[in-house]
């Protein structure tokens, strides 16, 4: 049975895929790793913050929005939002496995790709979230890319076209769930890609390939966007939301709403914001038109611009304080000591780990640096050095002291985020319900209205699979 799986690496794939993702729904519980996430997923079935399913998701393309909408009017009890989060989480991680199974086979990739599993699969499925589902499925497809590139200097066979067809319709899928996502996906692959292009010394079917798949993903996401654009600017409601929360982000992601001090409230005040206000704006909070109108947000930021405001360093002490930053960091290293041919794949490995310090350090510093973003752009280094690994796994009398560092690594990193991810998840549990309780005693009140938002109301403690029906 072994011996036939391996000689299908597709459907070898896909077993080893859906087993490890069965295993990891029925140990762990998943919850929303975004309340954002809960919001679409009200949107489209017409529950809990909606009266009425909607394509209008807001953060993923109208599109999907319609799928979703069609779909919840023909099943409006059955959870279509978790199923189509984990659907995307799925088939991304069959993809990356092929990829890596077709660029070289071996046993020993398969339980290098345990070790990824351990650190970001079970991460991805404990707590999803549409920013790095998009990102995961560009990035599967971008490698699925990478593959049929390598194979391409012999043949381009059928399969062949179909792989690279594969990864467009990958690409536009990462486009139409968060377009920044698909962005973030082309930035950290271009290097990369030039560079593979450049050791082919520039062979001209290498780069009618790219060329092709380049204005294809292009023009496919061009009309897509377009499409999903105009579709909100039909509705001068919409339009002046999105004009607003363009005006929000620049606020919050250039660090303009960073500081409420002597120096800045004289601005604030102008304004007609309080502290509490300022508050509510750092957490996206902008829904009453009285207090946060368009013309008052103009107008700070046309004053805030000339006062320097310090640069926020809170992102990188995010990032510092979890564990998942370095576990990804020794499974970078692990994975580049285990790559053979060090110097002939050393320039493409060491050109992407800079250019995602330099994104890690641009938007720490100038922008912000969310948890979806940093495990996003580590996720693409971690399988990346994975990708080029080629070193194989001695399972005999092991003798040397490589090989018994090599398992020791192994059979702890695994364990430690085994673990780590069965304790955080237990306490998950015990928010989830003590959550389910607190909504369980809200009534409804005749002609009483209650606001809520963000940690007030934490809805990304509901299940995946919640059907929102509560």
């Amino acid at each position: 049975m072994l011996e036939k799986l391996e000689k299908n690496i597709f459907f070898l794939a896909v077993s080893v895929v859906f087993l490890l993702f069965s295993l990891s729904l029925f140990i762990f519980k998943s919850r929303w790793g975004i309340n954002d996430d809960v919001l679409m997923a009200m949107y489209a079935s017409g529950k809990g913050f909606s009266n009425t399913p909607t394509e209008y998701l807001v953060y993923s393309n109208i599109i999907i929005g319609g799928i979703l909408k069609k779909l919840y009017q023909a099943m409006p009890s059955f959870p279509l939002y978790g199923v189509y989060t984990f659907l995307i989480l799925f088939i991304s991680f069959v993809a990356l496995l092929y990829s890596l199974l077709t660029y070289k086979y071996s046993r020993a990739r398969i339980f290098y790709f345990f070790i990824y599993f351990a650190l970001f699969g079970l991460l991805f499925i404990r707590a999803p979230q549409f920013t790095m589902n998009a990102f995961m499925v560009g990035m599967s497809g971008m490698f699925l890319f990478l593959t049929a590139l390598y194979k391409k200097r012999t043949d381009i066979s059928s399969k062949t076209l179909i792989i690279i067809s594969i990864s467009i319709f990958f690409l536009v899928l990462s486009s139409l769930i968060r377009i920044d996502s698909f962005f973030l996906v082309v930035i950290l692959f271009s290097p990369f890609i030039f560079i593979e292009i450049a050791k082919s010394h520039f062979n001209r079917q290498i780069i009618g390939i790219f060329l092709i798949f380049s204005m294809s993903v292009s023009l496919l996401v061009f009309i897509c966007h377009t499409y999903d654009k105009t579709s909100y600017l039909k509705d001068g409601r919409w339009t002046y939301q999105i004009e607003k929360a363009k005006l929000l982000a620049e606020m919050i992601d250039n660090n303009k709403m960073s500081e409420y001090s002597p120096r800045t409230k004289h601005i604030f005040d102008e304004a007609g914001w309080s502290r509490n206000d300022f508050i509510l704006l750092g957490n996206w909070f902008s829904a009453d038109d009285k207090v946060f109108s368009k013309e008052k947000m103009e107008k700070f930021l046309l004053n805030i611009k000339q006062i320097p405001t310090q640069r926020t360093t809170i992102h990188f002490k995010s990032m510092f304080a979890t564990p998942y930053f370095y576990g990804a960091v020794l499974l970078v290293i692990f994975f580049i000591v285990q790559i053979n041919e060090k110097k002939k794949k050393s320039i493409g490995i060491i050109t992407s780990i800079l250019v995602s310090l330099f994104l890690i350090i641009y938007l720490g510093y100038y922008v912000r640096l969310p948890e979806r973003v940093y495990l996003s752009i580590l996720a693409f280094l971690s399988f990346l050095a994975l990708f080029l690994a080629d070193s194989n796994i001695d399972l005999r009398p092991i003798k040397e002291w490589k090989e018994k560092f090599k398992l020791l690594f192994i059979i702890l990193f695994i364990g430690y985020f085994l673990f780590r991810h069965y304790t955080v998840n237990a306490i998950h549990r015990e928010e989830t319900a003590m959550f389910k309780q607190y909504v369980a005693q809200l009534r409804p009140v005749k002609d009483r209205v209650f606001l809520v938002w963000a940690g007030s109301f934490p809805i990304e403690l509901l299940s995946v699979f919640d059907n929102l029906d509560c």
